[in-house]
């Protein structure tokens, strides 16, 4: 599929894997099948996205979300910065607020990419935090918050603090390394 950067496997639709339920936005990733080979032949799902809609600035986002369940599957509400046209990631930063994978059910990962910090880099230090909690997140709904300040970047859940990230402690203080003081926009995905 289009990989998105993480070699992804499913492909994105519009509509197709999206519905509205009692009050909530449900996100369906599906198995695709050959009918006729009768075996699996692609995942499809939704990502949705605010870019060119409403872009944000410092502030509180919280995302009130039930993480998916199923073995293979990558929760995720996230922030890009709105130049990526212009700067590809991780230039334009990424500030991942909800980052569940579907087997590691009691852990979630807080993360902020730039230039100097992302996954790709061995010698960069990672502003990647991952915590085991004691509740699988795909049982109940949570809520998940990030406070984005012109000073730092804190992560909560259920109203508790876990992690914060201080532009300070940036060594490199390059507006590449620190993109995280210009609009964002907000994505919702399950991979």
């Amino acid at each position: 599929a289009n990989g998105w950067g993480n070699e992804e496997f499913q492909d994105y639709t519009e509509g197709k894997n999206i519905k509205f339920e009692n009050g909530c936005l449900v996100i369906i990733p599906r198995m695709e099948y050959d009918l006729v080979a009768k075996k699996p032949v692609y995942c499809s799902s939704t990502r949705i996205n605010t870019k060119g809609k409403r872009e944000f600035t410092y502030g509180r986002m919280e995302i009130r979300a039930k993480a998916s369940k199923a073995k293979g599957t990558w929760s995720a509400g996230w922030m890009l910065g709105a130049n990526n046209d212009t700067k590809t990631w991780p230039l334009c930063g990424e500030i991942d607020i909800l980052e569940h994978i579907g087997r590691l059910k009691k852990h979630l990962l807080f993360s902020l990419h730039s230039k100097n910090h992302n996954h790709t880099r061995k010698d960069g230090i990672q502003y990647t935090t991952n915590v085991t909690f004691d509740v699988d997140f795909s049982d109940d709904f949570h809520v998940y918050a990030m406070e984005w300040t012109k000073d730092y970047i804190e992560y909560f859940v259920d109203g508790k603090s876990y992690c914060r990230y201080n532009k300070a402690d940036d060594t490199d203080q390059s507006h590449d390394s620190w993109p995280f003081d210009k609009p964002f926009y907000l994505i919702l995905n399950t991979a």
